[in-house]
């Protein structure tokens, strides 16, 4: 069970790097 913890906690991590990359993104083209 503490398996599925940290793949849960990597999702939101990986959540969050993409959001961040996809506003770099944005701001780049800009």
């Amino acid at each position: 069970m503490r398996f599925l913890e940290r793949l849960d906690e990597a999702k939101s991590e990986y959540e969050g790097i993409k959001r961040r990359m996809m506003r770099m993104d944005t701001g780049a083209l800009r």
